[in-house]
């Protein structure tokens, strides 16, 4: 048996809102993808992983967790960069004799 602390708990329930989150975000998605709802000419990465998903061929199926796991790979890329981005500019700012 395997006995976790507080830390541990409470990393699991982040990680279940997160996918929670997400899988309503692609359930939505494709409820309006079927739905025929979104502009035909409109293709962002999401759509793109959805139709991946639909795929009859297996080798180019993407299951569900693939999915989520790219958008929490975009998510934290994003974060880091923009993170960094703010860093820089305030940085940038306060010693205006750097630039």
């Amino acid at each position: 048996m395997i006995f976790k602390d507080k830390d541990d708990v409470e990393s699991d329930k982040m990680q279940a809102g997160i996918k929670d989150s997400i899988l309503k975000m692609l359930r939505s998605r494709e409820k309006t993808i079927n739905s025929g709802e979104e502009d035909k000419s409109m293709t962002d990465y999401l759509t793109l992983l959805l139709t991946a998903h639909h795929e009859s061929d297996d080798n180019y199926k993407l299951s569900m967790q693939d999915i989520i796991d790219d958008c929490k790979t975009f998510y934290t890329a994003g974060h880091g960069t923009v993170t960094l981005l703010l860093s820089r500019v305030t940085l940038l700012g306060i010693h205006t004799e750097w630039t």
